[in-house]
């Protein structure tokens, strides 16, 4: 699996033009869309350039149990 370094390259492009293609496939049809697995501000920066509407995985929040949601930003 391909990712950001610690200094914030891609160590691959090609999963970044997948994420943009599925995107633009997305806007198309007037779909939505959610990004999994967000790690690290990089990649949650590089998908909101591209137009992802949701991002989740641990940047975004650290699981929790359900009571605790509602206090979520």
């Amino acid at each position: 699996m391909t990712s950001a370094t610690s200094s914030g390259i891609w160590t691959s492009k090609r999963p970044m033009f997948s994420a943009a293609d599925h995107e633009y496939m997305a806007q198309a049809l007037r779909l939505g869309t959610v990004a999994e697995g967000v790690e690290d501000e990089v990649t949650a920066r590089v998908l909101r350039d591209i137009g992802v509407d949701v991002l989740q995985g641990y940047h975004v929040a650290r699981p929790c149990p359900a009571n605790e949601l509602a206090a979520l930003p």
